[in-house]
């Protein structure tokens, strides 16, 4: 027969083994632990983009486009320029609030502006698992 010395620690280390050692209703499956809250669809839907986000547009120019035109088609959408892209034509605009589509669409239609997208931000796709 073992020693009382021999099966005490054999025990607590089977109690200390993973799905060993279960909780709750016997005979059910232990429950898998819930995606801590930062993690992607932890919520069960998309994450949400920022008001930041929401509310700010990149616009590229076309060569060419002057200063002033450009500050004259800023005051026209009453967009506010918060950032250069440096080296190039781009600007990151802050649109009012509730505007966001009929900016994007009129910008689009002017001929000065080579391209509008949303300012989202976006998160690196997972590296593989060690």
């Amino acid at each position: 027969m073992l020693k009382r010395a021999v099966v005490i620690p054999l025990l607590a280390l089977l109690a200390a083994t993973p799905g060993f050692a279960q909780t709750g209703t016997p005979g059910a499956a232990p429950k898998a632990d819930p995606p801590p809250a930062s993690a992607p669809g932890a919520s069960g839907s998309a994450p949400k983009a920022t008001p930041k986000a929401n509310s700010q547009l990149i616009v590229g120019l076309k060569p060419g486009v002057t200063k002033e035109q450009a500050t004259a088609l800023w005051k026209s959408f009453n967009v506010k320029v918060v950032e250069k892209v440096a080296n190039q034509e781009s600007y990151v605009v802050a649109v009012p609030a509730g505007r966001l589509d009929r900016v994007e669409k009129g910008l689009k239609a002017r001929a000065e502006v080579e391209y509008v997208e949303r300012n989202v931000k976006h998160s690196p796709a997972p590296g593989p698992k060690s």
